[in-house]
């Protein structure tokens, strides 16, 4: 007797495309408000972290859609042109968030 046996459902490799979009477009509207802050030069650290955090959202995303994108291990280190790029990209495969993107800081500096 031959035995069928189901494989497994797939499983997946992060969190769900829509939760990464919301806390993209939720990131995304911090740092605007953070870059156009009058005391951007006290919350600078702070706006390095949420530029760090939505490059690793960003790539996350960028996995789970298949688009080509940097290794996770570079997510803090993305130069300004490379994270608006990577975002870019992701709005044109179909991901939900502002076709514009604030003033990332280039090297750590304001």
């Amino acid at each position: 007797m031959i035995r069928w046996w189901r494989s497994p459902a797939p499983q997946p490799s992060g969190p769900p495309i829509e939760r990464l979009a919301a806390d993209l477009r939720r990131l995304l509207r911090l740092h605007d408000e953070l870059a156009a802050s009058a005391h951007a030069g006290l919350c600078a650290h702070r706006l390095w972290a949420v530029e760090a955090a939505i490059a690793m959202r960003a790539i996350e995303a960028a996995t789970a859609l298949g688009v080509r994108h940097p290794p996770a291990s570079r997510a803090d280190r993305l130069t300004p042109s490379e994270l608006s790029i990577l975002l870019a990209e992701l709005g044109a495969a179909g991901l939900a968030i502002p076709g514009r993107f604030g003033r990332f800081t280039t090297d750590g500096r304001l």
